[in-house]
């Protein structure tokens, strides 16, 4: 899952192509990719750029 937030431009496109790569329906997928997102940020392992997209902290 952490493969696709960091191949992808926000997550719209990693939830398409988790979605396409396992066969999953769209919503299934991006509710997946919501919950390691907000995870991955309550960690303190990425965060927030802008209103929408998610970045990497360095």
């Amino acid at each position: 899952m952490v493969l696709f937030l960091l191949a992808g431009n926000d997550e719209g496109q990693a939830a398409g192509q988790y979605a396409a790569a396992y066969g999953l329906p769209r919503q299934k997928a991006a509710a997946d990719v919501r919950a390691v997102s907000d995870a991955l940020v309550a960690q303190g392992l990425a965060g927030t750029v802008g209103r929408r997209r998610r970045g990497w902290r360095r």
